[in-house]
């Protein structure tokens, strides 16, 4: 079984900021996970995940290869701040790991900041997140889903 389910939810702060939390979780329910294709394993990092990381750099490393794990767990909090017109800004932070059992995991952590342009198809995101313990800055581009 591989299960995997994530929730957004935003709070108003004030007429002109919000605040965005999400979570990401999910299992694979299976016999030893090199029997598992990894296809069906979990891997983080990236636009819409962990920013700060490169895109699935996050998970089990293994003879110098990142591999997927069994577990996943991610999340961030972002606080938008509507500017003029169709531009906001944001800062946040973001969390994260894979691991082959709940106990292994290790969570990586991120910080960072962007820009938003918002369009009637919905957001142009453009961020800048730093890893710790990631030698440089990571860009990041989103096309966002308008609500």
């Amino acid at each position: 079984i591989h299960a995997k389910s994530a929730l957004n939810h935003y709070w108003p702060l004030s007429t002109s900021k919000t605040l965005l939390g999400r979570i990401e979780l999910g299992t694979v329910l299976a016999g030893p996970a090199r029997n598992i294709p990894q296809n069906y394993l979990f891997r983080a990092g990236g636009t819409q995940s962990v920013r700060g990381f490169g895109y699935l750099d996050l998970g089990i490393l293994e003879q110098g290869v990142v591999q997927g794990g069994r577990h996943v767990l991610t999340g961030g909090l972002d606080v938008i701040q509507r500017l003029k017109g169709p531009w906001s800004a944001a800062v946040f932070v973001d969390v994260g790991g894979v691991a082959d059992t709940w106990a292994q995991l290790e969570i990586k952590t991120a910080v960072g900041m962007g820009v938003r342009y918002q369009t009637p198809a919905g957001p142009i995101v453009l961020d800048v997140a730093k890893g710790f313990g990631e030698p440089r800055p990571r860009l990041h581009f989103a096309l966002g889903v308008a609500f």
